[in-house]
């Protein structure tokens, strides 16, 4: 062990890694070692957020070990619809800005085989939060949001018959 990696790090990596089967990344042997990340269609009045989104979900993917490729040769695709985009306030300005709340994003993923054979489909919540008095902003607070999706739908894959 490192010094100085926190026996909790290694504690939790330890469990996630034996404790019920999984591994970061693609099972090792199995079939599905490629994905490919489609741009997942919109269906918010959020603009052009779905861009950001793939490309922090092949960040994430190539995080933990997976092989990121073209549709063409990989052994699944990972595609899927933003469905919400919604912002609570929770503190405004007296100019009724926004100056401190939270941005959530919800999407649906869909998980299909090489042939297009849908091997599942789940849906994800995120949510990021943003205080003005911290130099944040509702738009840092979606790009949290988009952050801490990416790994939630990384993670998700897990549930998605891998």
């Amino acid at each position: 062990m490192k010094p100085g990696l926190p026996a909790a790090a290694v504690l939790m990596a330890s469990l996630a890694a034996c404790g019920c089967g999984y591994e970061l990344g693609p099972p090792r042997g199995a079939a599905h070692r490629s994905i490919s990340v489609d741009i997942f269609r919109n269906e918010t009045r959020e603009r052009e957020i779905e861009y950001p989104l793939a490309v922090m979900l092949v960040a994430e993917l190539r995080a933990r070990g997976w092989n990121v490729t073209s549709a063409k040769s990989a052994d699944l695709a990972l595609g899927g619809s933003i469905l919400d985009v919604s912002q609570d306030v929770s503190a405004e300005n007296p100019s009724d800005v926004p100056e401190a709340g939270s941005v959530k994003i919800s999407v649906e993923i869909v998980l299909r085989s090489r042939e297009g054979r849908e091997i599942g489909r789940t849906r994800v919540s995120e949510s990021g939060e943003f205080a003005a008095v911290r130099g944040e902003s509702r738009d840092s607070a979606g790009l949290a949001a988009l952050k801490e999706l990416a790994r939630a739908v990384v993670r998700g894959l897990e549930t998605l018959c891998l």
